[in-house]
């Protein structure tokens, strides 16, 4: 097959289009490129694994004063980072000027089951949402008569958030959860 077969041709013109060689080769037959010579070596096998020298100095002794932030009033090297824990992502990153303080977005918000301060949202999900509650280290997503999170009966006064020590329902994944989740339906009838 020539180039000059090619649709890429206007009628009457047979000069190969972008400067193309008038010969086409399918790449089947093209040969494969050489390979690089291998590195030298004395035979160790070290010498296979070994990492290019830093010729810095830059990581020795202390860390350099990086100066004050404007924006903050403090020095860079010392930031903190909130922390509180967003559901289905990575921690809030926001800086703060001590160790443990919550950012303005999480600083007065309470733990919805008890009133405590927050470190999360609650991760669980119900169908493509994600509940997204604040809750303390101390309480979760109640479990509903099925052993979900959600499309269940919650425990009679139940709120949708409660104590870890204090679930009524047992865990779909747990085991004897159908039977215990059916005995407590039964006594609370």
């Amino acid at each position: 097959m020539s180039a000059t077969d090619s649709p890429d041709f206007v009628d009457g013109d047979r000069t190969p289009p972008h400067g193309m060689d008038a010969t086409v080769v399918p790449l089947g037959d093209m040969p494969p490129p050489p390979l690089p010579p291998p590195p030298a070596s004395d035979g160790s096998a070290e010498d296979d694994f070994a990492l290019p020298e830093y010729a810095g100095d830059a990581f020795e002794g202390e860390p350099e004063d990086v100066g004050e932030c404007p924006e903050e009033g403090r020095k860079e090297q010392s930031m903190s980072r909130c922390g509180f824990g967003k559901a289905w992502t990575r921690p809030c990153n926001v800086i703060v000027t001590t160790e443990g303080e919550r950012c303005a977005e999480h600083a007065n918000q309470k733990c919805s089951s008890c009133g405590a301060p927050p470190s999360r949202q609650c991760d669980e999900t119900m169908g493509p949402f994600v509940c997204g509650a604040p809750l303390c280290a101390d309480c979760e997503h109640t479990l509903c008569s099925n052993g979900c999170s959600s499309d269940g009966q919650l425990p009679p006064g139940a709120k949708a958030h409660c104590r870890k020590d204090a679930q009524v329902f047992k865990g779909w994944y747990e085991d004897g959860a159908e039977e215990h989740n059916a005995a407590v339906l039964a006594a609370h009838r």
